[in-house]
Parts: structure tokens; C-alpha cells; sequence
């Protein structure tokens, strides 16, 4: 009976790239060179049988380890096994790898070289875990694994290392078995938004059928969720003693197209940069921290910032205000003494350079001054760093909402993942819905699986989306060279098209390219389903303004932006 030992995925040895050679001396084959250069002098100082006997023992040892590693890689066998290969993501999925020893002859040295889900359950890693197989003995590795994002994960046994007794040698044997797991987003149809949404708009030359309403019935199929209980075949289901459903061919409607994006977000010169970025920031801010001296001179005063500064200022001319209405109420009023009353009025200007007039001159127009002229100055200085030509507007929402994008650190390893886990759920949701209301949808996304680097599927009901469900909620990160707006430009012509972009990627930068895609093709509406998880961002406040600023420049070009979430 085979003895099975079992492991958990915690004890695993985390490593990076662990891929070793076909074949490798250990370490130890130092000590086997020094052991063999003692038994020749041994044998040379003694010359006696005992003395040849070391001799060749130790010349003939490494062909022996050699045998016996080779041997082991011959008796190893793997098997890879899930419950599950399908599962909703935040299902729980267990597998186990097997790994055997069907020999007499024991093996203690053996690792294997694993792919398994990272511990966050983003993706899957390399790891090597170490492992002793007596004869004929069992190792168990298994584990439970909740899954955050959907995706196809591929977890198994790429290469297993047999080493010797005594380690000198290192033999690798290339199992690659794998088992895919697939990983699906949840399927709920989008409800219709409070804005005039593409398909709401019906024209003379499309006929809109909302609901079930067909025209000829087509196939007969089982009942699905969802289904309208009008279509049911009674006759038939009593019979079958099961529900039947009468599937029909919806009448025409719309055109609509779904532009899936699955690119990331940034592209992988934009991250060195501002990783960067990153290191110099901090590695400035702690040479500062070095080179600070402690001031001695407690009475310096502190500079003002601006805000406290237009605060001064208008509490001065609050107080100037208030000495004039009471002067007034007395009687004594006069110019003169106004006046000097106001000038004896001080606030700390110091750090302005100017004087105690011009402060209490400070009013709300003279602060719309001075922030205009910083703003001038802010975009002067983007001008002559950046070396860039471009309208005083755009500059200055650059400069504005330079923080507005700003990941926290603990969420930029997964934000491409979970960003296209949110499209896609928006997405499929978006197909349910236009599907209902009689629309024909295609759905479309750039697919490096697919030859012509993008997939593209025609649907016409629930069926079809079932068929293409798996493959679609699969589908890998694209480049981030492929953005969502060169995807229109790959359909045929078509008459008053809509177009439905779902997508995590919105900025001040690309909202003329959504506007181009859509009149290159003449859509007759335009919408983005926009994913935006706010929770993730650093500044959420600059971070909703910056949206609105998106959504201002969009709506110029009749284009609707809506910021949905799935719960």
C-alpha cells in the first residue's frame, strides 16, 4: 500500500524565477573533488588493496549517482486534479497534485516545481516545494483557493528535480500538466440608467421590440432563468416532465455594438517612470530629512500660505466694515478719521511684500486676480518643463489633476485585473439588457487568442451568449498599445449604429478619441459604461472632479458617459 503524505499550500518556498537546467552540479561536488584528490594521495602514500579500493569507489561513484537519478526520473509520476474547472468568481475551488513513486528505491531529494494562484488569487506563480518519496509512496499537495477575479488560472506541475544521495547532481525531468480552471463574472443585466440611453432613441428605418416580442418561433430548448413564462410548451413539458421553452427569432431592431476593454491601464514604460518617480521622491525626502538643522531662532515668523493670507485679509475688511457702520450709528463719521482708522488696521503681509492698504484691498475680486495670475505662472512653468504647445485649458487641468489618478501602493498589482473583472461584468450586463429589448448586439474585444489579434461575436439571444460566455469571461489583458477606440474601426458598415464602450480607461487625454471612433463610423449614439472604482483611488474628491471635467468634454461631442457599479 503506497504511503501519502500530505502538504499544505502555505508550506510551500516562495522563489522566482526557479527554472533550472536539464542537468547541474550541486554544490557538493566540491566535497566530492576534495574526498577524491585525498584518495589518490591515500593510495599513492599506502599502495594497499584497501587503498585502491577508496580509490575506485570514489572514481566510480559519480557514473553510480548518475544511474540512480536517471533512474528516479523514470518512476516519478504526476497527476494534476480540480473539483471544480468552472466556477463564479469568490467560489471557493479546490485542486491536488499527486505526485508518485512507483519504485522500490526511495528518492529524499526530490523537488517540484509548481504553478499555483498567488496568495492574493490575482494569478498564477511559480513556486518549488521540496518533497522526500519513500518506496512507493505518495505525495500530496492540495489546496483551497478563492479566486477574486475572473480569468483562466492554470495551476499544475511544470518540472520535477531528482537529486542524488549525496546531492552532487541535480537531474530535471519536464512534466508540464496542467489543469485550467476558469473563472466566471457574474451575469446581471444592467438596468436602464436616467439618462436617454442609445437603444431608448428609436428612428423611421429601425423598428425597437421591447421584451419577448418575436415573430417566428425557432427552436424548442429547455426553460432557462429569465425566460417569459408566455413561451412555455405545456403539451410538450408534460410530457417530458420537464419545462419547455419555445425559442423564437427576435424581430429587428437596433444595431448595437459592445467594445469591451480589457487593456491596461498604463503602459509598462509609464510604470518605470513612475516607479521611478517613486524611488527619487522618497529618496530625496530622506536626504531632506538629513540635511535638516534645528533653528535656534524660535521668533521667525512662519511663512502664510495664500489661503491664510485671503483669510486675513477679509476679516481686516470685515473689521473695517464693522468701525465704519459704528462711527455712522454715532454720528462722527467723517472721511478723515475713516480713513486713518483704516490704515492703522495691519495684517501680516510680510511674506507678500505688500503694504497694509493693498491687504485690506484683498476683496474677492482681488483673489480671483492673484489665483489667475498663479495659474498663468503654474502653466508658464508646465510650458518650459514640458517643453508642450497646448491650449491654456489643457495645461491647466494637467497641473490640476496631477493627483487625481493616483493608485494607493497595496492596490497597482491587481488594478489591471480588477478593472477588467468590472468591464467585463458591465459588459455581459449591458448584452442581457439590449438582448431583451430586441436589439441586435455584437460584442467585441481585443483577444490575443484570436488570429486576427481581436474577437468579435454576433447575439441574438440568451443562447448565444452562453456560447460565447466561457471564452469571453477568459479572455487575457490586452496590450496597452490596444485601446478600445481602434475597435470600431474594424466593423463593416452598418446604418445608424450604436455604440456601448465599457471600459475603466477615461481621461481628459482620450475623450476626442471616443468622439472620432464614433463619428468615423457615424453612430447615431454613443455611450460609455464607465467602471470607476473610486475606493482605490487616493484623492477621491480631485478624483470625481476629474470625471466631471471627462464627462463636460464628452457631452460636447453628444457622447453619454455613465459611471456604473455592479454590486
Amino acid at each position: 500500500m503506497k504511503t501519502m503524505k500530505t502538504i499544505k499550500a502555505d508550506n510551500v518556498i516562495k522563489q522566482e524565477n526557479i527554472t533550472r537546467h536539464r542537468f547541474s552540479v550541486c554544490r557538493n561536488f566540491i566535497m566530492y573533488i576534495f574526498l577524491l584528490a585525498f584518495a589518490i594521495i591515500f593510495t599513492q602514500a599506502l599502495r594497499s588493496p584497501v587503498s585502491n579500493v577508496l580509490f575506485w569507489f570514489m572514481l566510480l561513484l559519480p557514473i553510480g549517482l548518475l544511474i540512480y537519478t536517471a533512474t528516479g526520473l523514470n518512476a516519478i509520476r504526476v497527476y494534476v486534479t480540480s473539483k471544480e474547472t468552472t466556477a463564479v468568481k469568490n467560489e471557493i475551488v479546490s485542486y491536488e497534485f499527486r505526485i508518485i513513486n512507483d519504485s522500490i528505491i526511495p528518492y529524499p531529494f526530490v523537488d517540484a516545481q509548481l504553478s499555483i494562484p498567488s496568495e492574493d488569487g490575482v494569478k498564477c506563480v511559480d513556486r518549488i516545494v521540496s518533497m522526500s518519496l519513500i518506496p512507493t509512496g505518495c505525495y500530496i499537495f492540495e489546496n483551497k483557493m478563492r479566486f477574486r477575479y475572473r480569468g483562466s488560472y492554470r495551476v499544475g506541475v511544470a518540472n520535477i528535480y531528482v537529486q542524488d544521495f549525496f546531492r552532487i547532481f541535480r537531474l530535471r525531468l519536464t512534466v508540464d500538466i496542467y489543469n485550467d480552471i476558469y473563472i466566471l463574472p457574474r451575469r446581471i443585466p444592467l438596468e436602464r440608467s436616467t439618462y436617454n440611453a442609445p437603444s431608448d432613441m428609436p428612428t423611421d428605418s429601425n423598428v425597437i421590440v421591447r421584451g419577448n416580442e418575436s415573430s417566428e418561433r425557432s427552436n424548442i430548448r429547455e426553460y432557462r432563468t429569465g425566460d417569459s413564462l408566455k413561451h412555455i410548451h405545456w403539451k410538450l413539458s408534460s410530457k417530458m416532465q420537464d419545462i419547455q421553452v419555445n425559442e423564437y427569432m427576435p424581430n429587428t431592431g437596433k444595431n448595437v455594438y459592445i467594445f469591451c476593454d480589457f487593456a491596461q491601464l498604463q503602459s509598462s514604460e509609464e510604470k518605470e517612470v513612475k516607479k521611478g518617480r517613486v524611488e527619487s521622491k522618497q529618496k530625496k525626502e530622506k536626504n531632506k530629512k538629513k540635511r535638516v538643522k534645528v533653528k535656534l531662532n524660535p521668533a521667525s515668523p512662519r511663512e502664510k500660505s495664500q489661503e491664510e493670507r485671503f483669510a486675513d485679509a477679509a476679516y481686516a475688511a470685515k473689521a473695517v466694515a464693522k468701525a465704519r457702520e459704528a462711527l455712522k450709528q454715532e454720528g462722527n463719521a467723517d472721511e478723515t478719521f475713516a480713513a486713518s482708522e483704516t490704515k492703522n488696521i495691519s495684517v501680516d503681509t510680510s511674506n507678500t511684500g505688500t503694504s497694509d492698504t493693498d491687504t485690506i484691498a484683498n476683496t474677492d475680486a482681488d483673489k480671483d486676480v492673484v489665483l489667475s495670475e498663479d495659474k498663468d505662472n503654474d502653466i508658464k512653468r508646465d510650458n518650459e518643463r514640458f517643453g508642450t504647445k497646448n491650449s491654456k485649458d489643457s495645461i491647466s487641468y494637467e497641473s490640476y489633476f496631477a493627483r487625481a489618478n493616483d493608485i494607493f501602493p497595496e492596490h497597482k498589482n491587481d488594478m489591471d485585473y480588477f478593472c477588467a473583472d468590472g468591464v467585463s461584468e458591465l459588459a455581459i450586463g449591458a448584452a442581457l439588457r439590449e438582448i431583451a429589448e430586441g436589439n441586435n448586439v455584437t460584442l467585441m474585444w481585443f483577444d490575443s487568442r484570436a488570429e486576427s489579434g481581436y474577437a468579435s461575436y454576433m447575439l441574438r439571444s440568451y443562447a448565444d451568449i452562453d456560447a460565447v460566455f466561457k471564452y469571453f469571461a477568459t479572455a487575457p489583458l490586452a496590450p496597452y498599445e490596444c485601446k478600445v477606440t481602434r475597435l470600431p474601426d474594424l466593423i463593416s458598415d452598418v446604418q445608424n449604429p450604436t455604440f456601448l464602450f465599457a471600459t475603466a480607461a477615461v481621461c481628459i487625454n482620450n475623450t476626442e478619441e471616443f468622439a472620432n471612433a464614433a463619428n468615423r463610423m457615424g453612430a447615431e449614439r454613443t455611450e460609455i459604461l464607465f467602471f470607476n472604482p473610486m475606493e482605490r483611488y487616493q484623492n477621491p474628491e480631485l478624483r470625481r472632479e476629474y470625471i466631471e471635467v471627462c464627462r463636460s468634454q464628452l457631452e460636447w461631442s453628444n457622447i453619454t458617459l455613465n459611471e456604473t457599479r455592479i454590486a
